[in-house]
């Protein structure tokens, strides 16, 4: 075992954490380990060069993504700003209406068909890369999933929805003034980083909301993994920024299978907060374990929340939104 020395930065023992550490040096070191771990791509490399299905599935979803959907909405750009459209007596109309034609008959299925396809490709994706992580590289806790097909749908069905009222709620908080557009950046973030990593610590490995309680417990670090890619899909607009958030996807899917966010951090002075982000720049840096089941395992969803001043953590409106629309359907279906 390594000396106090030789490690300083402790990730096991939580028996040793503070209750006085410098709550912002925590969060801003989490934030600053997740963007270090979403720009590891070196790693990707190795998933590719490891496996030809990784490849393949890798060159197929690029294509479909970043060649098709984000072609054909530049393609809509060119279109709209030729001097043909511009010249018309009335541009803004044609523009408009050609605009609306353009993603009602085209994009909008073109975006719909694609998103099933890479689906199902981003789940046969992410198995390899368990499998090899588990067999080639020794990693305990990480388990390839083996759920049959109508679970993985049922799976993909709840994660969506949970996105989709997370969505909403990240547009309202962008409406808070001053505050609003950078926090909604850092609920997108977290977003983009939920996604990626559910596909290694998916519900079908564990229970959902211990696995929500462990996402929520690690915000920042799941903030920083995705601020990067929320960042980059940012500057292109509309369905275009679609084409490219799924065109990266695959790439940050497998940066999430070899990342990790650190178990409790003892920050107790900006020296050790220097001492830290030095080491985690460091060339021979060592490496952080994969986060094992068992701890997941140990998270409450409630008695995370029980946490906050006011009871409510991050998913507490997309688990509202969920419960409501399952409850809907069980009465419709007469579940």
């Amino acid at each position: 075992m390594s000396s106090e020395n030789e490690d300083p930065i402790n990730y096991y023992n939580s028996a040793n954490f503070s209750p006085k550490l410098d709550y912002f040096y925590s969060i801003c070191l989490e934030f600053l380990y997740g963007i270090k771990d979403s720009l590891e791509i070196k790693k990707v490399g190795e998933f590719i060069l490891l496996s030809k299905i990784i490849k393949k599935l890798l060159i197929k979803t690029t294509m479909i993504n970043g060649v098709v959907v984000v072609g054909s909405a530049a393609i809509l750009n060119v279109i709209n700003n030729s001097s043909f459209v511009t010249s018309l007596r009335h541009y803004e109309v044609a523009q408009f209406t050609f605009s609306i034609l353009y993603h009602l008959i085209y994009l909008l299925p073109l975006y719909a068909f694609s998103f099933v396809i890479n689906t199902f490709d981003y789940s046969d994706m992410a198995v390899e890369a368990l499998t090899i992580e588990g067999k080639l590289f020794k990693n305990r806790g990480v388990t390839a999933p083996d759920a049959d097909v109508p679970t993985r749908i049922y799976n993909e069905v709840i994660t969506a929805l949970i996105l989709i009222f997370f969505i909403i709620q990240s547009m309202l908080v962008s409406f808070i003034p001053i505050f609003g557009p950078v926090l909604s950046l850092i609920m997108q973030s977290f977003m983009y980083a939920f996604y990626c990593f559910t596909y290694k610590w998916g519900t079908d490995q564990g229970d959902l909301y211990r696995i929500l309680a462990f996402f929520e417990k690690h915000f920042f670090y799941f903030a920083g993994f995705g601020f990067v890619y929320a960042s980059v899909t940012r500057l292109f607009p509309g369905i275009m920024g679609g084409g490219v958030y799924a065109a990266l996807f695959p790439i940050f899917l497998l940066l999430s299978i070899k990342a990790t966010p650190p178990r409790e951090l003892e920050i107790k002075s900006f020296q050790q907060f220097k001492e830290h982000v030095r080491l985690m720049f460091k060339k021979k840096k060592q490496e952080r374990p994969v986060i094992e089941y068992d701890y997941i395992n140990t998270f409450n969803y409630q008695e995370i929340c029980n946490t906050f001043k006011h009871k409510l953590g991050i998913f507490t409106f997309p688990l509202m939104g969920k419960n409501f629309i399952g409850s809907y359907l069980n009465k419709k279906l007469k579940l």
